[in-house]
């Protein structure tokens, strides 16, 4: 499925995808848990939009990072610095998730 068909994606639907990717990757099952639930953070408590933008960006990296940030900053209690590398690496494996196509075989993201 290419990235234009996942965006349009209803929520609930893109998370089952991903539900069943992050089963084939051979990682606990509390790790999938959370990753289920992490790696929409910034669709939950941003926007869709806000998602799709720091999941795509050119400059991963720096995009998807500045966005938790500020997110974090907005809406959580916890200490943001600590916080945000784990939502970070939930965004990186869901963009192994976006280059496999859906697919539980990973390839790299562009």
């Amino acid at each position: 499925m290419d990235i234009n068909k996942m965006k349009a994606l209803p929520y609930d639907e893109l998370r089952a995808l991903y539900r069943n990717f992050l089963h084939s990757q051979n990682i606990s099952k509390a790790t999938i848990n959370t990753a289920y639930v992490d790696t929409f953070y910034l669709w939950r408590k941003g926007s869709k939009e806000l998602f799709w933008n720091a999941v795509t960006a050119t400059d991963f990296e720096n995009e998807a990072k500045n966005a938790l940030i500020k997110t974090l900053s907005e809406n959580s209690t916890g200490n943001v610095s600590s916080l945000v590398n784990g939502y970070l690496s939930h965004l990186r494996r869901f963009r192994l998730f976006l280059a496999s196509d859906g697919t539980a075989e990973p390839s790299v993201l562009n």
